[in-house]
């Protein structure tokens, strides 16, 4: 009988810098051999961020989607999304960004009296495609992702975009009456920090019993130490 040979197991951290390349490599091959989109020429556009990383709305502070034009009152209405692009000091200080679109529960005049709630309907998180909420929202709407196949009012040739319907907020009983609700959709901006304390209490935690505050002393001087006399990124390191 063979005795087995212990293997080491990689770290995640190590796992993660051999996969990512991959992933990305995979990505953007993806997107580079999809057939390009026709989107609806009228669409109004939006983005949390411009194509410089800039914030184009205040974190946590919701954008009225019908402040912007966009009445879903009597009809469904169809929109394009940017996706988030990762903030600049993403490579710096790992900032993560994330957009949300969501809709209202209730009518605006509801709204102004605290009743209903945020209902989200998709999001697009650090640089990826917009996708749908889980759960019963994400079967109100699709997202459709792509490049631009030709130009449009607010868009141009080549431009990836996602393609989302709105439904109607207003509803119709079975007796064909009307019933108006405007009810808003917004849209929603999100960054969020990582310290380099945390990333390394995380991984402690994936690969000891728990970290102590001795270790993560310990662990946080280590990698300062080789991002000074690497020249490193944090990420690199």
């Amino acid at each position: 009988m063979n005795a087995s040979i212990p293997t080491a197991v990689p770290s995640w951290t190590a796992t993660r810098a051999l996969l990512l390349p991959i992933v990305l490599l995979f990505h953007h091959s993806f997107l580079a051999s999809a057939a390009p989109v026709y989107f609806d020429p009228q669409a109004p556009k939006f983005s949390c961020a411009d194509s410089s990383t800039n914030a184009i709305a205040v974190p946590g502070t919701p954008i009225d989607i019908r402040s912007k034009g966009v009445d879903t009152t009597s009809a469904d209405a169809t929109i394009l999304l940017s996706p988030v692009p990762l903030p600049s000091d993403h490579a710096a200080n790992g900032t993560g960004a994330m957009c949300i679109l969501s809709s209202w529960t209730a009518s605006r005049d509801l709204k102004s009296q605290g009743l209903g709630y945020y209902y989200p309907l998709g999001r697009s998180l650090d640089g990826n495609d917009w996708e749908r909420a889980p759960g019963k929202a994400g079967r109100l709407v699709s997202y459709l992702c792509g490049e631009a196949a030709a130009a449009g009012d607010q868009f141009v040739v080549g431009e990836y975009l996602c393609e989302v319907t709105l439904p109607m907020t207003s509803s119709v009983t079975p007796t064909g009456d009307f019933v108006e609700v405007d009810a808003p959709y917004y849209l929603t901006y999100y960054e969020r920090t990582l310290t380099a304390r945390n990333e390394l209490s995380r991984f402690l935690q994936k690969t000891t019993f728990g970290p102590t505050s001795d270790e993560l002393d310990a662990l946080e001087a280590a990698l300062a130490a080789i991002v000074q006399s690497e020249g490193w990124t944090r990420d690199e390191a």
